[in-house]
């Protein structure tokens, strides 16, 4: 029990060491362009990571509403089309895995400061039920197909079985996004047009080549902002906000900055989900 503690202990402290460090670094690396945050959880009253409370979301939807111009993907990728970018900061509002908490807590939060954002749904869980590793419920089908007629809201896919395409084979990556295009289609009345990579992991050449003829956007990790004229709309970075992030921190990821942090996370995923396949 207490060797447990020293180690949950250390690990907080390496974990605040590196966000200070990312934070000096941001000094030197180029933080304008499209930010697009990556949230998971809100207030399902968990302690991992992914976890956020429901009053602290609320307080940096607040502060976005108040700094940044909060463009839907659509809009984003118009920009991007255009080559254009307007004189505030832009950032996009994305959410994973489609928990039953988003209709409960996050979507309320956005009609409050009229902010669009994207869902990305995994639709196995959907149909099933089944309980996410962390214990968050998936939404149920009903209430998929009640919050994606929201006009603040559009439904992205995360694949039908959360499968990690840097290393499925293709064939079973082309059945999986079927399914999951699909089951969107039936449940929200439209066919989803943006993607994200489970666990933001970069897919094999095959796999992106089934990404790109099924959609037009996909995004991946990479805690930077996107630059319109050098972003293929296919590796769109995300900054993922994180329950430890301290005001500051999000400060610095609402404008783009914390990249060397996701550097680091990027290489310990690498061995941590080395024998993962969802």
């Amino acid at each position: 029990m207490i060797a447990a503690g020293r180690k949950q202990a250390l690990a907080g402290a390496a974990r605040r060491g590196l966000k200070r460090f990312a934070g000096v670094a941001d000094a030197v690396l180029p933080t304008s362009g499209l930010v697009v945050l990556a949230y998971h959880r809100v207030g399902g009253e968990g302690t991992s990571q992914m976890d956020l409370p429901l009053d602290r979301f609320r307080d940096q939807m607040a502060r976005l509403a108040d700094t940044a111009r909060v463009l839907s993907l659509d809009q984003a990728l118009d920009e991007f089309a255009a080559e254009r970018t307007g004189s505030d900061p832009a950032v996009a509002l994305t959410f994973d895995d489609g928990t039953a908490d988003f209709a409960e807590h996050v979507v309320g939060v956005l009609d409050e400061f009229e902010l669009p954002a994207t869902v990305y749904v995994a639709t196995e869980p959907v149909l099933t039920g089944e309980r996410w590793p962390d214990g968050a419920a998936p939404l149920s089908a009903e209430a998929l197909t009640e919050v994606s007629g929201h006009r603040l809201v559009t439904i992205g896919c995360h694949t039908h079985a959360h499968l990690l395409l840097d290393r499925e084979r293709p064939s079973g990556v082309a059945a999986d996004l079927d399914r999951s295009i699909e089951v969107l289609t039936e449940l929200t009345g439209s066919p989803p047009e943006h993607f994200a990579y489970p666990k933001a992991l970069a897919p094999s050449l095959q796999n992106d080549a089934l990404v790109r003829e099924r959609f037009v956007s996909a995004a991946v990790a990479g805690t930077r902002p996107n630059r319109v004229g050098r972003t293929d709309p296919y590796r769109l970075a995300r900054s993922p906000i994180q329950r430890s992030d301290t005001p500051r921190d999000v400060a610095h990821k609402f404008a783009g900055g914390m990249r060397l942090e996701d550097d680091v996370r990027r290489l310990v995923q690498r061995v941590t989900y080395r024998a993962a396949r969802t």
